[in-house]
């Protein structure tokens, strides 16, 4: 580790530059107040429920998904945590005239047979919680319930779900296994935590225990992508209205004694658009909007991944363990880069640095009460047919409030060499001159 008079600056930017301009900057060298922990599994993974099993491996363990989490394990002092859901947990078909669910019943009894199985415990694998619906205030819109469905018809229907699971998964006040409430997605409109409480979810049997609120969020919804997509998804003011429109909702969910997390999440909704949520720059946005994130008080952020989708943040392994496409596990370097703000060992919080530039974003990370790291990345995509302009810089003149470190060490995340990177690169991240562009996702270098 470093002493008091040893921090180290890392420095995120889309390329190498040339062309430079200035901006100062002030680094407060004490915590600041209401400077939020860093979870040890803050950058975590959501799987579509359908061919879920293909990520863990069936014919034998897949070993590049392995490899990736335990890279992150190795950083952050813990392995991400993994929900198993959305779109596909809603599509089982139900007859209404049946009082028993049998199908819903038998899949709870299987969910708790296995993690109640030697196989699983002996690998010590938890089950935190069961979700009991994806996105219910969607319902309305996507043919699942009436046009009118709303909270007070929300409530009861989740209420008389969870009694029977409740039983069946053995989820009780003093039981490890809780509910995730909500899982809503998109902003508030009448459906957040407060109107949950309002309606009276958490006053049931069945919703005290409930310990955490989720809440799900894409950035936009695009089916194709280009430059100028890519610029505004990277935008340092589009990232921040992306996570602070949750900002009462999570102010809400701790006031009520919850934990509050992004339950599902990532670049572009329609499964990302090419062009850009597959590209170099959605990694450094990636960074950015996961520090917002816990700026407002999210504890935790599942990025969503699904068998071909564009904006997987693991590229998966196939069951035959060979890997697919071009063999480039891009873009894994998103969460092995956020986690070099905290340490594995050590408490660490986290505060954004004022940066008045509308394309550069600062953050530091905190040890003992004292400044460790400092991360600068800077937002503005060069694209190929920029070549006629150069590449822009920005000076960071960096001060202290009070006196200052005596030395530091830089580390930088770039995309691409000797100048030809862009931020629309399919490959080339490199952490400190290291990658984990490897068919094997260890890193290298």
């Amino acid at each position: 580790m470093f002493s008091l008079t040893r921090w180290t600056l890392l420095a995120i930017t889309t390329a190498f530059l040339s062309a430079v301009t200035a901006v100062d900057v002030i680094i407060p060298l004490n915590t600041p107040a209401n400077a939020p922990l860093l979870s040890k599994s803050l950058v975590s993974i959501s799987i579509e429920q359908d061919r879920w099993t293909d990520w863990a491996g069936i014919k034998s363990r897949n070993q590049f998904f392995y490899n990736t989490f335990d890279n992150l394990r190795a950083l952050a002092g813990s392995p991400p945590h993994v929900r198993v859901g959305a779109n596909s947990e809603d599509r089982t078909n139900f007859d209404p005239a049946i009082k028993n669910f049998t199908a819903a019943y038998l899949m709870t009894q299987s969910i708790a047979k296995a993690f109640r199985s030697p196989a699983v415990k002996n690998k010590g694998i938890v089950l935190d919680f069961v979700e009991i619906g994806n996105e219910p205030n969607l319902y309305a819109l996507n043919g699942l319930r009436g046009l009118k469905h709303n909270v007070s018809d929300y409530v009861p229907d989740w209420t008389a779900f969870a009694s029977n699971i409740s039983g069946v998964a053995g989820i009780t006040l003093t039981s490890h296994t809780k509910f995730l409430g909500g899982s809503l997605g998109g902003g508030r409109h009448g459906w957040n935590p407060r109107s949950l409480a309002d309606k009276g979810l958490f006053d049931t049997s069945e919703g005290k225990p409930i310990s955490t609120i989720s809440q799900h969020r894409y950035s936009g919804s695009f089916c194709s992508g280009d430059g100028a997509l890519l610029q505004s998804l990277m935008t340092k003011a589009h990232i921040r209205g992306n996570t602070t429109i949750f900002a009462p909702d999570a102010a809400d969910a701790k006031a009520m004694g919850f934990r509050y997390v992004l339950g599902e999440t990532n670049s572009l909704s329609c499964h990302g658009a090419p062009g850009g949520s597959s590209r170099a720059g959605a990694a450094l946005r990636a960074i950015d909007y996961v520090l917002s994130a816990v700026k407002i008080g999210v504890q935790q952020v599942f990025f969503h991944d699904g068998i071909g989708y564009k904006y997987n943040l693991l590229l998966k392994v196939s069951e035959d363990a060979a890997l697919q496409e071009d063999a480039t596990p891009f873009p894994s370097p998103q969460p092995a880069h956020v986690h070099p703000q905290s340490n594995r060992k050590r408490p660490t919080s986290v505060s954004e640095i004022t940066v008045s530039h509308p394309k550069i974003s600062g953050w530091g990370s905190y040890e003992n009460g004292k400044l460790k790291r400092a991360v600068y990345a800077h937002l503005r995509a060069y694209l190929p047919g920029s070549e006629s302009t150069a590449r822009p810089v920005e000076h960071v003149g960096l001060g202290f409030d009070e006196g200052g470190p005596k030395e530091m060490i830089v580390k930088r995340l770039a995309i691409g060499s000797n100048a030809n990177g862009y931020a629309d690169d399919k490959s080339g991240v490199t952490w400190g001159g290291q990658t984990y562009e490897t068919p094997d996702g260890r890193v290298a270098g």
